[in-house]
């Protein structure tokens, strides 16, 4: 039979990120975030992803065309379905301390919220949080040795420190995250 198309060759879906929406960056040695496979129906092509992820609980869904060849390939071998991809929520990337402890700081803010949450994999080691004046110094009652730590895989866990389980609120303050053998997917402010 005739080719769909005179260009062949399987699709796959990668990350890209722009700060501005305007200059892009391909994530990462260009990693699939929706590989080809390894079940037929999406074994040839990947193609026409949802403009927007579903939220669902603890997940992030996206819907796409799937496709059991490459994109050069014949009818009627060729069969279109959709399919789902799923995620973690906020998790197509973390950091990630997995020899050793790592240390990350943000940069000065308000926080909009007086409860800190974090999306983080500490199953195998922990996490935990300590809290900056703008100008780097810890505000007392919220050391990182004083956080009870996370040792938990969760999407949304709350941070606290003894007798402290809001946040300081009226200035702008940093979040420092102290952690080994966990990944950090991301913080909320609530």
């Amino acid at each position: 039979g005739p080719e769909q198309s005179p260009a062949d060759g399987p699709i796959d879906v990668q990350l890209v990120h722009s700060r501005d929406g305007r200059n892009w960056s391909r994530c990462r040695h260009r990693m699939p975030v929706i590989p080809n496979g390894p079940y037929g129906y999406d074994a040839g092509c990947i193609l026409g992803t949802a403009n927007s992820p579903v939220i669902v609980g603890d997940e992030l869904w996206i819907y796409y065309t799937a496709i059991t060849t490459t994109h050069g390939g014949y009818l009627p071998e060729k069969k279109i379905t959709i399919a789902r991809a799923a995620w973690r929520r906020d998790g197509f990337v973390s950091l990630d301390a997995e020899e050793g402890p790592a240390v990350v700081e943000t940069v000065a803010l308000e926080p909009v919220g007086d409860r800190l949450f974090v999306n983080s994999d500490a199953s195998r080691g922990e996490l935990r949080v300590e809290i900056l004046d703008a100008a780097g110094r810890i505000v007392p009652g919220y050391e990182g040795g004083a956080c009870i730590p996370l040792k938990v895989d969760s999407v949304r866990c709350p941070i606290r420190w003894p007798g402290h389980e809001t946040l300081p609120t009226g200035e702008p303050i940093k979040f420092r995250f102290h952690f080994r053998d966990a990944k950090l997917f991301s913080y909320t402010i609530d």
